[in-house]
């Protein structure tokens, strides 16, 4: 048993249940990439990648969900629910795991463009907030503009259809604000709006930045409530294929609850409100024994809706 503990070493997370921890130890011992820890063991820290995390905007889920509380904190005060909050309490029964985004995630979405486009967001995607603050701030004259300077760039999000208009709505044309249509290309289909395009920027300004669909994004699904297993295995493979990938600035859209659970004990917050943009570093390294480590650290709450509601 100590053999083993030792070998599992660069998986512990600190103050992570017993439970959460022996799966991690058995699904996820080999999800970090060897390539990244230096053969010097004075040297803990090695390389880190800079990986914003945004949370979709609000769907029609959401609004359920919350109609379905205002329906559970009037009856503990013995109070009646309203119609309404009952009607659309009753739509989380048809378990509709893919709803599209309300009324309000449509505002949410065009106000935080704004935000981005005003703050030059896409700079910041690229070089991370650490290092803008060291090149004086994150707007105009600090971008990119050569493919030796630039960092590569990598966005993922989920198949689900709020990440992927939030995505396409908010995040995209954040990113190809600064380039002409014609020097946008697709590798292998067009941008349809019933496929999801492999997007790459012109290679002079940003180097193989590009745009992945993944289900191992998706988020917690009810069946996954009840069995909780394979939902662990489905975060554990995620993080592997991110600790696998060569880009250093990685931006994911995605589901709350999935990122909990990826980020553990590193994540402050008790849930990303709609819209949120978090700031992580994944950051790897090796200890004296020349065993590999890596670990999530917040940096900050980079963004966030005035629109979005608790």
């Amino acid at each position: 048993m100590r053999k083993n503990n030792k070998k599992y070493d660069h998986r512990k997370i600190d103050e992570v249940d017993t439970k959460q921890q022996r799966y991690l130890k058995q699904h996820c011992s080999q999800s970090i990439d060897m390539a990244v820890c230096s053969s010097s063991s004075s040297s803990r820290l090695t390389r880190k990648k800079t990986v914003f995390f945004v949370r979709h905007a609000e769907s029609l889920e959401n609004v359920h969900v919350r109609s379905a509380v205002n329906c559970w904190r009037r009856i503990k005060r013995f109070a009646m629910p309203t119609a309404y909050d009952v009607w659309d309490a009753m739509k989380l029964l048809a378990f509709n795991n893919d709803p599209d985004l309300s009324e309000n995630g449509y505002a949410m979405i065009k106000e935080m463009r704004s935000k981005l486009e005003e703050d030059d967001a896409a700079s910041i995607f690229l070089r991370g907030t650490a290092e803008m603050k060291k090149r004086g701030g994150g707007g105009g004259d600090h971008s990119i503009k050569t493919k030796k300077a630039s960092p590569s760039l990598l966005v993922v999000h989920s198949p689900l259809i709020r990440a992927v208009k939030t995505y396409r709505l908010m995040i995209k044309p954040v990113l190809l604000q600064k380039y002409d249509n014609d020097d946008v290309t697709t590798a292998g289909q067009e941008d349809k709006d019933e496929d999801i395009p492999s997007l790459i920027l012109p290679a002079a300004a940003i180097s193989h930045q590009h745009v992945i669909c993944l289900p191992l994004l998706s988020e917690r699904t009810f069946k996954e409530h009840l069995m909780p297993k394979p939902f662990e295995k489905r975060v554990c493979k995620f993080e592997k294929w991110l600790d696998s990938r060569h880009e250093t600035n990685i931006v994911v859209i995605g589901h709350s609850k999935f990122f909990k659970r990826l980020l553990g004990n590193a994540c402050s917050s008790f849930k990303f409100a709609n819209c949120d943009i978090w700031e992580y570093s994944r950051i790897y390294g090796s200890d004296e024994n020349g065993q590999c480590s890596a670990v999530w650290k917040e940096v900050e709450r980079r963004y966030f809706s005035d629109l979005s509601i608790p």
